[in-house]
């Protein structure tokens, strides 16, 4: 544990060494575990006082639960290791990524999170995402599924780029429907052999009501994407019906 009294000011040095980025790429920078803080081939400083921009570095910062299948919650949402609107503000502008989670995390459940630099999100489970807003590249990867979760709001992500990974449910985990609405440029990125896969579940014609659609606007690749189709529930005489499934409006 690193801590300080006073006004101090804390620096942390790296010690030069590399690690594997659990996105399967080589990994520099800091590493936050829990509470835990250290530093690979990296600097991290910490203001004695804390508050906005008291943890900077211009390289990656990594955080990640002790233990396996531990939950992690962002902004206003629920998890284990959590993270408010507050403390994500502490991380200044100026790292190369910020990575939360691995591929043995729990569920991540982010609710009106903003970031000011790259954000990987990774998990082992489902990755809730009501209110995401990246300065940067977002990249959503799960071996669960990515959607709105059981509250009843659309799914938002706001990016330069979106890239996703895993099966993507624009309604919620559950048997309820919604919008994904992307505000930025869509795409799926096959990772740790994760199948990338379009889940919408169709019970009558009208969107968010009785079937999941995604608005996008930006760009759209859904290049080898598999489309999953849930019509358990739509009556025959819905079957004639044309469906918007991705509504790009860019």
């Amino acid at each position: 544990m690193v801590s300080s009294t006073g006004s101090a000011t804390i620096t942390v040095v790296g010690n030069g060494s590399t690690i594997a980025n659990p996105s399967g790429s080589q990994y520099q920078g800091i590493r936050i575990v829990n509470s835990k803080i250290t530093s690979v081939d990296g600097a991290i400083d910490l203001s004695g006082k804390g508050g906005n921009n008291s943890i900077s570095s211009n390289s990656e910062l990594l955080i990640t639960p002790e233990t396996n299948g531990t939950s992690i919650g962002l902004g206003s949402g629920s998890g284990t290791l959590n993270l408010t609107s507050s403390e994500i503000l502490s991380f200044k502008d100026g790292f190369s990524e910020i990575t939360i989670g691995d591929n043995n995390s729990g569920g991540i459940d982010v609710q009106s999170a903003t970031f000011t630099d790259n954000l990987t999100l990774i998990s082992d489970s489902n990755i809730i995402t009501n209110g995401l807003t990246v300065n940067g590249n977002a990249t959503i990867i799960s071996n669960g599924m990515i959607s709105e979760g059981t509250t009843g709001s659309d799914v938002d992500i706001k990016a330069d780029n979106v890239i996703l990974s895993g099966t993507v449910k624009p309604g919620g985990v559950a048997n309820t429907f919604g919008i994904l609405n992307i505000n930025g440029n869509l795409s799926f990125d096959s990772k740790d052999s994760i199948t990338d896969t379009l889940k919408i579940e169709i019970d009558g014609n009208e969107s968010a009501v009785n079937y999941d659609k995604l608005v996008v606007n930006g760009t759209v690749n859904v290049t080898d994407v598999a489309l999953n189709l849930d019509l358990t529930g739509l009556t025959p005489s819905l079957n004639t019906m044309t469906y918007t499934l991705i509504e790009n409006n860019s």
